[in-house]
């Protein structure tokens, strides 16, 4: 079964990762990589699918995802050696899954990175129509790789303030609905009563087949949880600040995704709610403050920012941990000065390029947004669904760990299992649905693709 084995590459490195990230970091981190552009561009497709059963949705999915956290926040626990999560499947489930898991969670954060940076110039177009599509792509790649050539305690810094500013919103957008409600205001032409979210006809406006593919849409607005497990390497106390984070998570589901949702649905006539813009944004134009819509319009650009920025953080901390293993050639395994694996940083930039293609290739921007946003949800179902195989055969192997963890997942292998039932479920959703069908198709191209060059060539390098 390989273990550790792998990481001789450490000799040639000479450096290590440092801890600097603090609690407050990775808080900040847990919430800033999942409130990307995505939520606010998507919020509007996903409301109009579902209606008001959307937020049965996020709060389903969120409460999955969470016990993916727990298994995660037990397994990184039980030896402070492990990195991440990469490392505690290879130890688990052998080289080749960590190969195959490693390059899978690259691309999905890659796909992120390029997600929102091809939405950011939807956001742009709010205020300059005619702007070159070209630059608001170029200006956010150019600002991430600058930020994560920097140490990591600056890449924290950055990353905390861009997502105060989307967690103050968030608050704002609640609190000014929760006025609006309690004073039953007029809204342009539309009264604010919570009545709304209990209306039959706003429950499944497109019956189940609207309530299925809201999922997608779910599932991508979860993804970037576990990135507090990539981010624990960097973190000076883990033993605590781990699990402050991990058991933060189902209060920021309710309240940012379901709280914010509630506020819209609740305000606003299910049959208003415009696909192509961020709902929060019409929110704010239908009660007459211009300025206001630009200047959620401006949070959502640095929603876009911080989650691009988060995306190419974990890319290329991924590289790092599969060049340690051996899964990866041994120059991204090279550390700055400053401690960044800064050969993994270039690497992954390159490919948001791609950014242009899709800018360019697609009709419309949200058009481009939900071909590449299929694709990172699987891949990230499948990473979920390994690290439960993973807790799955920790409790099998090493039964003591669990039982002297200070972190144990309760019923551990009970609730493992009806994760990864609900995992089936939902990529069965995404095989029911022609906008998805694409994105799950091109997943097991991509795993087969991977345990070719693994086998062909990494495994005989063992």
């Amino acid at each position: 079964m390989p273990t550790h084995t792998h990481h001789s590459t450490h000799s040639t490195t000479n450096r290590q990762m440092n801890r600097q990230l603090h609690a407050r970091h990775l808080q900040l981190l847990s919430i800033g990589g999942v409130i990307g552009a995505g939520f606010f561009l998507g919020a509007g497709r996903t409301i109009s699918l579902a209606g008001t059963s959307v937020l049965i949705v996020y709060a389903l999915v969120g409460l999955f995802v969470f016990l993916v956290m727990r298994a995660m926040g037990e397994l990184l626990l039980s030896d402070l050696n492990f990195r991440s999560f990469i490392d505690v499947i290879d130890r688990y489930l052998g080289r080749g899954a960590s190969f195959v898991v490693g390059w899978s969670y690259w691309l999905c954060w890659l796909i992120i990175a390029i997600a929102n940076t091809v939405a950011m110039t939807g956001y742009m177009q709010f205020w300059y129509p005619d702007i070159a599509l070209w630059l608001p792509a170029t200006l956010n790649i150019a600002l991430i790789v600058f930020v994560n050539l920097l140490s990591v305690k600056w890449f924290g810094e950055v990353e905390s303030y861009l997502t105060l500013i989307k967690v103050i919103t968030m608050f704002i957008i609640i609190g000014t609905g929760l006025v609006l409600l309690i004073t039953g205001a007029k809204v342009g032409e539309y009264r604010a009563d919570i009545g709304n979210l209990f209306n039959p006809q706003n429950f499944m406006p497109q019956g189940l087949a609207g309530f299925f593919a809201a999922f997608q849409l779910a599932v991508q607005a979860n993804a970037g949880a576990e990135l507090v497990g990539t981010a624990s390497s960097e973190t000076n106390n883990p033993k605590e600040n781990l699990p402050k984070a991990i058991n933060q998570i189902p209060i920021r589901v309710m309240l940012f995704f379901v709280g914010s949702l509630a506020v819209i649905l609740a305000i606003i006539p299910l049959a208003d709610i415009r696909v192509g813009i961020s709902p929060f944004v019409q929110l704010f134009g239908l009660l007459g403050f211009g300025a206001v819509a630009g200047v959620i319009n401006f949070v959502a650009l640095s929603a876009g920012v911080s989650s691009a920025n988060s995306g190419l953080y974990s890319a290329s901390r991924m590289v790092y941990g599969l060049a340690m293993q051996g899964n990866a050639p041994t120059s991204f395994g090279k550390l700055s000065k400053q401690g960044v694996p800064v050969y993994g940083v270039i690497y992954s930039a390159l490919y948001l390029a791609l950014s242009f293609a899709l800018l360019y290739g697609a009709d419309n921007v949200v058009q481009a947004f939900v071909l590449i946003s299929t694709v990172s949800s699987v891949c990230f179902i499948l990473i979920w669904a390994v690290i439960l195989l993973a807790y799955l055969r920790y409790r099998k192997t090493a039964p003591h760990l669990h039982q002297t963890s200070s972190y144990k997942m309760p019923y551990g292998k009970a609730l493992s299992y009806l994760t990864l039932v609900f995992f089936g479920w939902v990529l069965y959703l995404f095989s029911q649905n022609p906008d998805t069908v694409k994105g799950l198709l091109f997943v097991p191209v991509w795993v087969a693709v991977l345990l070719g060059v693994y086998l062909c060539w990494f495994r005989k390098s063992e």
